[in-house]
């Protein structure tokens, strides 16, 4: 007889089932001893070996068996994956032959959660208020009966848990190294001791660790560092008068911009509608010497980036996002900006006046404009 069997977790590549032989056996002069490993209910034999002990790579019901045989037994009629305990037991009776083989054996219910891997991360930028995070199942993955799969959203070195779903999709509204992961549970694990911004992947497995929880965790996962460059939002803008040669606009920053490493800030003046670029700073203040509309933009951007290629006078907006979404360069640019408008009454100014005799009840005195003012 054998002793040993039970429930067994698959968590890895491979699990060795081991049974221990009672000493009870016997093997006479001119026998051999050997162990026999069957799966299923109908005792396929899947391997022989000279030690209660072997590996199995999938999940499913294994029994370990011992069989003492006359030792001149030709075994080569045993094809793994085919020949049944039953095959065996059958041969043995239809050739008289004397021998014993422990049908009941130790047997192992091989449970084999497998979390499977992940396809996708990278490089994302996040330029807007949220970008999605998407990773693809390999289909490599394996649910048991009373298992559950889901997906888990973590950040940072740490594997700080941040959100738990059903698809390996989540939403991030921030930079920073964000990591999808695949895990199969059962489905009775209580998952509110997760506190999503607290608890860590580590934590997790300990938890399965101390309690023997068979699950399966996918540690390395899908990871992507999201740069997340935010123009942030000014103040200021409206009615200004010109009364001069030139006038200051000047914006203020709201402190809500984000220049990652390697980003710059720097601001842009634009006028028109079309947002034509005028002059390029590093602060939010620019004079100009004309009226009309005017906008100054926030511009986070990398700080290796050509910025020869803006014309002031001709390349607009537009321009730049365009050229930012053609070479998938991550930036913001703030296109609503503050906006001035801009009015610039000019008097001009006159030729004329000099002596003039009065000799008489009036005289008329004229000026005459040098078509230089602006009403």
């Amino acid at each position: 007889t054998l002793s040993g069997g039970g429930d067994v977790c698959l968590s890895g590549d491979a699990v060795t089932l081991t049974a221990t032989a009672n000493g009870d056996s016997n093997t006479p002069d001119g026998y051999s001893l050997a162990y026999v490993l069957t799966s299923g209910a109908n005792l396929t034999i899947q391997q022989l070996g000279a030690a209660p002990s072997f590996d199995v790579t999938a999940g499913g019901l294994y029994t370990i068996h011992s069989f003492v045989f006359p030792s001149d037994l030709d075994l080569s009629v045993v094809v793994p994956g085919t020949t049944t305990g039953g095959d065996v037991l059958a041969l043995l009776a239809a050739n008289e032959i004397c021998a014993d083989l422990l049908v009941e054996g130790a047997q192992f219910n091989v449970t084999n959660p497998e979390a499977g891997t992940l396809s996708g991360g990278g490089d994302v930028c996040l330029s807007g208020d949220a970008v999605t995070l998407t990773a693809t199942a390999d289909g490599n993955s394996n649910t048991p009966d009373g298992y559950s799969l889901a997906y888990v959203l973590t950040s940072g070195t740490g594997l700080v848990i941040e959100q738990l779903g059903a698809n390996p999709s989540f939403e991030v509204t921030s930079g920073g190294l964000y990591t999808i992961h695949t895990f199969v549970f059962p489905s009775s694990l209580d998952l509110s001791v997760v506190e999503p911004g607290v608890t860590t992947g580590v934590d997790v497995l300990n938890l399965l660790a101390a309690n023997n929880i068979c699950a399966s965790l996918l540690v390395e996962g899908a990871q992507f560092n999201v740069t997340n460059p935010d123009a942030g939002t000014l103040s200021g803008g409206g009615d200004v008068c010109l009364s001069g040669d030139a006038v200051t606009l000047t914006a203020t920053a709201d402190g809500n911009s984000n220049t990652p490493d390697g980003f710059s800030l720097a601001y842009v003046l634009t006028s028109g509608a079309n947002l034509t670029i005028q002059q390029l700073g590093a602060a939010p203040s620019f004079d100009v010497t004309t009226g009309g509309l005017y906008t100054i933009h926030s511009f986070v951007f990398p700080s290796d980036l050509d910025l020869s290629v803006v014309v002031p006078g001709t390349t607009t907006g537009g321009d730049v996002l365009a050229l930012l979404a053609a070479n998938e360069i991550c930036a913001d640019l703030l296109v609503e900006g503050a906006q001035f408008n801009v009015t610039n009454p000019e008097a001009g100014t006159l030729s004329g006046g000099g002596d003039v005799c009065l000799s008489g009840d009036a005289v008329t005195l004229t000026a005459t404009a040098d078509g230089n003012s602006n009403t």
